[in-house]
């Protein structure tokens, strides 16, 4: 029953979000979609909607916040490149937890919260540039990566051609 209220909710956000002018969604693989809401707006939505607050880390860390700057995928895996923005991770974080609390200044405590003293939101906003794989398979999101670690990752996981470092990330190196 909860899958299907997630389903709902996301094919509901999807129709919602790309009727808006100027939002592109794009649905991926393995539930997740793209979304592009501007310049510095684009960020990979995990499959389902956190449904309680003792769910919405784990949500969270399936979320790449903006900027998403490349991104590739097929059936089994997503790849993307993050360069974080802060005010975005603040922004898009906010609209997610209000989900669950419905007060935005109990939103606005919990994100600052999370943002300023989880180790693994800090790594990712200490970094200019990180990369992500997400392997359907097994359900994982591998990341902030740098890009040795990627290239490491691409190896051990014996992920297809198309997603090598070289290929996906060319116009950032």
């Amino acid at each position: 029953m909860v899958k299907l209220i997630n389903s709902l909710m996301l094919t509901l956000l999807f129709l919602f979000t790309s009727c808006i002018h100027g939002i592109e969604v794009r649905k991926l693989s393995g539930g997740y979609y793209y979304h592009n809401a501007g310049r510095e707006s684009k960020y990979i939505l995990p499959p389902s909607v956190a449904s309680s607050p003792s769910h919405m880390i784990n949500f969270l860390k399936k979320y790449i916040f903006s900027l998403v700057v490349a991104f590739e995928y097929n059936d089994e895996f997503i790849v993307a490149a993050q360069k974080p923005i802060e005010e975005e991770f603040y922004s898009q974080m906010g609209w997610e937890l209000d989900v669950i609390y419905r007060q935005r200044r109990r939103c606005i405590d919990v994100t600052d919260s999370i943002i300023k003293n989880d180790p693994y939101f800090q790594k990712i906003l200490s970094r200019k540039l990180s990369y992500w794989i997400i392997y359907h398979k097994n359900d994982s999101v591998y990341g902030p990566l740098t890009a040795e670690e990627y290239k490491g990752k691409y190896k051990t996981l014996k992920m297809p051609e198309k997603f090598n470092f070289s290929k996906v990330f060319k116009s950032l190196e």
